[in-house]
């Protein structure tokens, strides 16, 4: 069976089937760091609570459970991009000063954007000392995002909020903690997402704002699906290609 494929396609397929494994390999990578990181958050919350005195002498606290006391200080900031309960909202989040001890940023929950200037109010209102719980999550972004990542500008942590406008308020992006960060002078590299882990479809409870809790898997990324879809768009290419070269070689088997 004559197969003479022509130069420029098989240069352009080539370079597609790079394109398109690459894609999917990268899928198959990140769903291995995902479930990674699952195990790795499952394994640190077997562990006692951080108190206090663990969280001032430091070390490796990511995705350990905490239970702290300290005062409210500051006033508090919001993080956009939250979406609860159907609705959009934000994520309040204030320096913590712990007792004896440096200042912390805890993120307190979510509350719904059409109340959240009674809302606002209503949480500083409260009295400033408190005892707080949750996870600890790391102020600063996962190094190395992988080179995809840096492509698609996914490594970019904006450091700068968003200026109030529409009747809506100055917010900071999603996941912005870096540039919270800078508001508070020596702040500890740690966050903390107040409340309990919430499992499957389990909701934060409304009951007051804000909203506590935090998702193991915030956003259940499909990623062996996404490995799938590429390498299914390769083998279609690799298909036409080849039998767009076995077309040529007859038409070319005929013309001599």
């Amino acid at each position: 069976m004559p197969f003479r494929p022509a130069l420029v396609p098989t240069l352009f397929v080539a370079l597609g089937l790079l394109i398109l494994f690459s894609l999917g390999f990268w899928q198959l990578s990140r769903n291995g760091e995902a479930l990674t990181r699952l195990a790795s958050i499952e394994e640190r919350q077997a562990v006692a609570a951080v108190s206090n005195a663990e969280l001032i002498a430091g070390g490796d606290l990511f995705w350990r459970l905490a239970d702290l006391d300290g005062t409210w200080v500051g006033e508090p900031m919001l993080m956009s991009g939250r979406f609860e309960f159907g609705g959009y909202g934000y994520d309040v989040v204030q320096a913590f000063q712990l007792v004896e001890g440096p200042t912390m940023l805890v993120n307190r929950g979510w509350i719904p954007r059409e109340t959240w200037q009674a809302t606002l109010a209503d949480v500083e209102s409260r009295p400033a000392r408190e005892h707080v719980h949750g996870l600890l999550i790391s102020v600063q972004p996962e190094p190395d995002p992988g080179f995809f990542r840096r492509l698609l500008g996914a490594d970019h942590v904006p450091l700068e909020p968003l200026p109030a406008s529409g009747g809506g308020p100055e917010r900071f992006q999603k996941d912005a903690y870096p540039g919270m960060a800078i508001r508070v002078p020596g702040v500890l590299p740690w966050a903390l997402v107040m409340g309990n882990a919430l499992h499957d479809n389990q909701s934060k409870s409304d009951a007051v704002w804000p909203a506590t809790g935090y998702r193991l898997a915030p956003k259940r990324v499909p990623h062996l699906q996404y490995a799938a879809t590429w390498f299914l768009i390769a083998g279609t290419l690799i298909t036409i290609w080849a039998i767009r070269g076995v077309q040529r070689g007859r038409e070319l088997s005929g013309a001599q």
